[in-house]
Order: C-alpha cells, then sequence, then structure tokens
C-alpha cells in the first residue's frame, strides 16, 4: 500500500484489491495518520479491482473514525466490481467519491482552505513579498 501525506490529507493508495489482510493495513495506516494529526484521507481505489467484505467492512470503520475525528474520508478513481460492490452494499449513496484522486483532492483544499503551511511554504511567500506585484506597476 502506498501512502504519502500532502497539505495535511493522507493519500493512501492499495497495491490490488481491498481483503482481509489490506483491510487491516488501511486501518492501521489511518489510526497513524490520525494520531499525526491528519483529519482528511483521499483513499484511491484505482489499483483495487474488487473489494472483499473485509474491505467494505474497514471504509465504514475509516469512515465512522473520519467523522469521529472531525474529518473526512474521500474516495477516489472506483471503477469496474469494486465500483459496483460500493454501490450494491450502499456505501456509495453515504461517501464521498470521485472519479479521479486529484478530483478528490481538489475538494478536500475547499474543506481545509486555511491548513497551515510548511516552513518551507512561507520561505517562499516571504520570497514572493520582495518582488513586485506587476498587476500594480501602472498605479
Amino acid at each position: 500500500m502506498q501512502s504519502e501525506i500532502r497539505h495535511q490529507f493522507l493519500f493512501l493508495t492499495p497495491d490490488t484489491s481491498i481483503d482481509g489482510a489490506s483491510a487491516i493495513d488501511l486501518i492501521e495506516q489511518v489510526r497513524l495518520a490520525l494520531d499525526d494529526g491528519c483529519r482528511d484521507i483521499i483513499l484511491d481505489l484505482h489499483n483495487a479491482p474488487y473489494i472483499a467484505a473485509a474491505g467494505l467492512k474497514a471504509i465504514l470503520d475509516i469512515a465512522t473514525m473520519m467523522k469521529n475525528s472531525d474529518g473526512h474520508l474521500l474516495l477516489a478513481s472506483l471503477h469496474g466490481q469494486s465500483q459496483e460492490i460500493m454501490e450494491a452494499s450502499g456505501l456509495g449513496r453515504i461517501l464521498l467519491q470521485f472519479d479521479t484522486a486529484a478530483e478528490a483532492e481538489s475538494y478536500a483544499h475547499g474543506l481545509r482552505p486555511h491548513y497551515p503551511t510548511t516552513s518551507a511554504d512561507d520561505e517562499d511567500e516571504d520570497e514572493d513579498e520582495d518582488e513586485e506585484d506587476p498587476i500594480f506597476d501602472d498605479e
């Protein structure tokens, strides 16, 4: 499973279908992220052609964990049997779903527009302040 934190969002990308073993790993990754202060999860399922019952339970458990932590679970790139299973289970009606991880990330930025920037971002902003803004040159 691939995991990456960007802008306080945890991106999780299972390498294959979500079954019993990968469901346990998925929940553990989310718990660690919550402990680190992450409140929004983007679960990119483009590599997951199938979601077993244990995977559905894990996704529901994660959605509950996120709600209890004032966070969000966003599903991305559902396709094929994974999408059919999600719809048949009823979870498709209650969870946020997006065609791509990029769309989910864009939506997530709208949920949390004021995340603190990193120190590297602060340095970039300081450099930008020293430059003149060409829009206001004529004034």
